[in-house]
């Protein structure tokens, strides 16, 4: 086996020297790295530790002297500089592959004390994009010696430090001179003195290593990665990609503008790109970085067929099955999978239509999606062109599946979103003014937020019953107290007790008696004798065999 991964010796890196080296350009942030994610509490409980003397691990670094990936322009809205404006070290460019959410939470709060005003080769560019926005800034408050953030209302209290100016000498200077008008401002100014020495001493870990090949250092990085967090495909590619001309993120974004307008703008990179392979007829389970790249440096304009092909797919989902977005499509893949099929067809006539609609419903509630592998993917892939193109049965690949009721409710769950899409298209849920409420657009533009619970595990005193479906309704979310307390009998400022509305909701007569009775209990098992009636016709309706409850 050639080895190609070098690694370096371990070097432990003071925290000033080591953000100077990320002011510097020294240090580069590859933009297949995820977003800066991390919540404001583990931001905090970072500096506890640096402050406290804790671990808070090694950073693992790359170097190369032949590669040039794109960079992140900022950490937490800090400017960095422009990978092409840096020289490089020794000849090598050092990325970071593990521990961007770390760096960016020290840099973002003691970045601005290593930038000053003074500083000629200070970066400016500005970028506002996923990942790249400012954060929180973090305080000291000198008094309980604890980390936190600006108040959210009122001026900020005079013991809180900034930690933008605790490696600015001058920004600090001012700091102490302010504390020399407060009580017992020795002890204030002794505890700010400590603050800098400990966090300009603190010494973090930094293990690097050195290859030419960019699917090696990702592969490193993920055995090495103690959270497991795997590099983004998309992101890879993009690296790989890149050069001042050509930013596969860039063109993305831009392409990305026809999605947003027929309401399929957050669908993810990462399914973009497994279209943009089936495309390339490459196998979209492939992570082989240097074929994915190679073939679409070779047919760039692969990614606006791509969009369009999307864009076409996203109409036909709308138009025949109810789906307006991303959020409830009940398998990602299908949509790249209809969007190949539908592209390669061209002119998709009534028949094609009708099958491509069994076929998205058919592989719902089989489940064909859980647990696919790289050659189920591939035979779907294959069924779904011949289905469009040459007729082929939509259930061939299911056969006599018996599909049984589910009995728990998880947005996330294929099921669950096939019958919410069945709720809001049957039903046509109403608004409290007895009006249309567009039940499937909620759906699709506020996720789970729209499909709240009727009734309480408490009020039910059964968790079972309080996780099914039967319990959940649509919704937007501003009306969600006011449409609850109604189905449930309660008074409201609203007068909806007409049984349209009732009805529009999946309360037959025999629900509302005992909503009225006040026994919810058997409002749920009525409601979901009348919400697995309309399943059950739609599943038969594809030709597929249902079960029902037991």
């Amino acid at each position: 086996m050639n080895r190609t991964i070098h690694p370096e010796p371990p070097v432990a890196r003071r925290l000033f020297a080591l953000l100077r080296k990320v002011h510097a350009g020294e240090l580069l942030i590859p933009r297949f790295q995820r977003p800066f994610v991390w919540k404001d509490e583990q931001r905090l409980l970072l500096m506890n530790s640096i402050y406290r003397g804790l671990p808070i691990g090694s950073l693992i670094t790359w170097r190369s002297r032949d590669l040039q990936l794109s960079t992140y322009p900022s950490l937490g809205g800090v400017p960095l500089p422009e990978v092409g404006s840096v020289s490089s070290v020794d000849g090598f460019k050092t990325y970071l592959l593990d521990g961007h959410q770390r760096l960016t939470t020290l840099y973002s709060a003691l970045g601005p004390g290593i930038i000053t005003s003074e500083d000629p080769d200070a970066p400016t560019r500005v970028d506002r994009k996923k990942g790249d926005e400012p954060v929180q800034a973090i305080y000291f408050e000198l008094e309980n010696e604890e980390f936190v953030f600006e108040p959210s209302r009122g001026k900020v209290p005079q013991t809180y430090v900034p930690l933008s100016r605790l490696f600015d000498r001058f920004e600090l200077r001012e700091v102490e001179d302010h504390l020399l008008k407060l009580p017992n401002p020795r002890a204030l100014m002794s505890r700010v003195q400590e603050l800098q020495e400990v966090f300009s001493n603190y010494e973090v870990p930094v293990i690097s290593i050195v290859t030419e090949d960019l699917e090696e250092a990702t592969e490193a990085f993920r055995r090495v990665n103690s959270t497991g967090v795997e590099i983004d495909q998309f992101h890879m590619v993009n690296a790989r990609l890149w050069s001042p001309d050509f930013d596969l993120q860039v063109l993305i974004d831009d392409l990305r503008q026809a999605l947003e307008a027929c309401g399929w703008g957050e669908l993810s990179e990462q399914m973009i790109l497994n279209t943009c392979k089936a495309r390339l007829d490459i196998d979209i389970y492939t992570s082989d970085i240097e074929v994915i790249s190679k073939e679409i440096r070779t047919r760039p304009e692969v990614l606006a067929d791509t969009v369009t092909s999307l864009v076409v797919a996203a109409g036909f989902l709308r138009e025949h099955c109810g789906i307006e977005g991303p959020a409830v499509l009940p398998y990602s893949y299908q949509v790249v999978l209809l969007a190949d099929a539908i592209a390669r067809l061209g002119e998709v006539d009534r028949a094609a239509t009708e099958r491509l609609r069994r076929w998205l419903w058919a592989t719902t509630y089989a489940e064909s999606f859980a647990g696919m592998s790289t050659s189920r993917l591939a035979a779907t892939l294959e069924h779904v062109r011949r289905v469009a193109a040459d007729g082929a049965d939509p259930l061939e690949l299911i056969g006599d599946a018996a599909i049984a009721p589910t009995t728990r409710f998880d947005f996330r769950a294929a099921r669950s979103r096939a019958l919410l899409l069945r709720m809001a298209s049957e039903l046509k849920p109403l608004t409290l003014d007895g009006s249309p409420m567009e039940a499937l657009a909620i759906l699709a533009s506020e996720g789970v937020r729209a499909t709240p619970m009727l009734y309480s595990t408490r009020e039910l005193g059964d968790v079972g019953t309080s996780s099914g479906p039967e319990n959940r309704f649509i919704c937007p979310v501003p009306a969600v107290g006011f449409v609850r307390d109604t189905l449930k009998g309660q008074p409201t400022l609203f007068e909806a007790s007409s049984s349209e509305f009732f009805e529009s909701h999946g309360f037959d007569e025999r629900a509302r008696e005992a909503v009225r009775a006040g026994r919810p209990l058997e409002v749920l098992r009525r409601r979901r004798a009348r919400l697995l009636a309309i399943e059950r016709e739609h599943v038969e309706s594809i030709g597929l065999t249902y079960l029902g409850d037991p």
